[in-house]
């Protein structure tokens, strides 16, 4: 009766982890990031997971749609961490991981943002529970489903296919390089081979690695890096550092497949850049071994972590800003500024007959899906003469326009006619 109790209270907790990744989903302004996937206008990635982004569109243009589909994609990662719980311990230890996993912060934050690290983070998770049941069982179905799995994952992102090439090579060592009749190994080959061939031939891919190269990339200054990265792991899971901590202590107890996916989405951030906070998406996967700990401790000390976790999820990311408090996200302390006034904006610019508009400041990818009328940066532009509207998100930069009758004004945005 009292594991039946227990059960139920792990399955409320992950009712909970569902609901927090459909709430507070138009809360944030859209990021410069999200907009280029959402309008499908990003060159540095294969085109799978901004396709599926910018599908939400023919929706209606709906920030809720948009960030809908990494909703769906994290409360499916839960499913999919059960699943891969499962595989190796009991009931119970897979639902305790599922329920650690639901409340995980990073994994919740990013549920809620239209970034395509949810989508790889669950297709690296479906490869690799993919790849583990077709070691076990060389069934068709498992195996047709660790090929589209892993074929998926290479599209999403640029760095997709590493885990399915990891794999690749522990497969072919566990196996001693007896795969000339593997099938498995046969298959992993044929999902990478689309995106071999299709990197080399869509410069713009290698061309944005080259663009955000130098100091961003690479081990340079290694003991900053790691300084830094711990940071934001800190700085975004807050008292879920214990998760990490435990399923360090765990690692032994589940299968290398498993050591890859969690190696690799650990430190991919050390060298891509360990300020880039949607990396820690992947960090929900130590919740697998973490939960090898955690069963072994006493119910009543369980509870009280799980409880804390629930409670530290909720402060950290809260529904809405009125149960923010201090130590929440700032983007969720209070309705993002385009959110509460772009209608504002958008009906200044059609009384003033806009077709277009020039930015003068700072001016990301979002301008162009909140702002009705064509957008232009005015960062190297002569503005002229001829008589325009303008969007100035820096006041030093509106003596380019002087005299200009000034439209709309707050602290955030000025809009000027000149």
């Amino acid at each position: 009766m009292r594991m039946k109790r227990e059960e139920a209270a792990l399955l409320l907790i992950v009712a909970f982890g569902v609901a927090m990744r459909c709430l507070g989903l138009g809360i944030p302004d859209l990021a410069t990031d999200e907009a280029q996937y959402v309008l499908g206008d990003s060159i540095g990635h294969p085109p799978l997971g901004i396709a599926i982004l910018h599908a939400t569109q023919f929706l209606g243009q709906s920030l809720i749609a948009a960030r809908a589909v990494s909703a769906i994609f994290g409360i499916l990662t839960i499913l999919l961490i059960y699943g891969l719980a499962k595989m190796i311990f009991p009931k119970r230890g897979a639902l305790l991981a599922a329920a650690l996993a639901s409340v995980f912060p990073s994994a919740i934050l990013f549920s809620r943002l239209a970034y395509l690290d949810t989508m790889l983070g669950f297709f690296w998770g479906a490869t690799t529970l993919c790849f583990l049941a077709a070691r076990k069982q060389r069934h068709p179905f498992a195996l047709l489903c660790l090929f589209l799995a892993s074929l998926a994952a290479t599209f999403i992102k640029t760095q997709g296919f590493l885990l399915p090439l990891f794999l690749l090579v522990g497969h072919f060592l566990s196996s001693r390089g007896r795969v000339l009749k593997d099938d498995i190994f046969w298959l992993l080959v044929l999902s990478l081979l689309p995106i071999a061939f299709f990197i080399p031939a869509h410069p713009g891919i290698l061309a944005t690695l080259a663009l955000y190269g130098g100091n961003m990339f690479g081990i340079g200054g290694f003991a900053s890096r790691v300084s830094l990265l711990l940071f934001t792991w800190k700085n975004i899971l807050g008292i879920a550092m214990i998760v990490l901590l435990c399923g360090i202590l765990a690692l032994r107890s589940v299968p290398w497949p498993i050591w890859i996916l969690l190696i690799i989405g650990s430190f991919l951030s050390l060298f891509l850049g360990p300020t880039h906070e949607y990396y820690t998406v992947f960090l929900v996967f130590w919740t697998i071994p973490a939960a090898a700990i955690f069963i072994h401790f006493k119910l009543w000390l369980r509870s009280l972590l799980l409880a804390t976790l629930v409670a530290n999820a909720f402060l950290l990311l809260p529904p809405s800003p009125s149960f923010a408090t201090s130590s929440a996200e700032l983007m969720y302390q209070k309705e993002g500024w385009w959110n509460a006034h772009a209608a504002t904006v958008n009906t200044v610019l059609v009384n003033a007959h806009a077709d277009s508009v020039i930015v003068l400041g700072a001016a990301g990818q979002e301008l162009r899906w909140y702002v009705r009328p064509e957008v232009f940066v005015g960062k190297e532009m002569d503005v002229g003469e001829r008589p325009r509207i303008y969007l100035v998100t820096d006041p030093k930069e509106a003596k380019r326009i002087q005299p200009a009758k000034i439209l709309y004004g707050d602290e955030n945005l000025q809009i000027d006619e000149h």
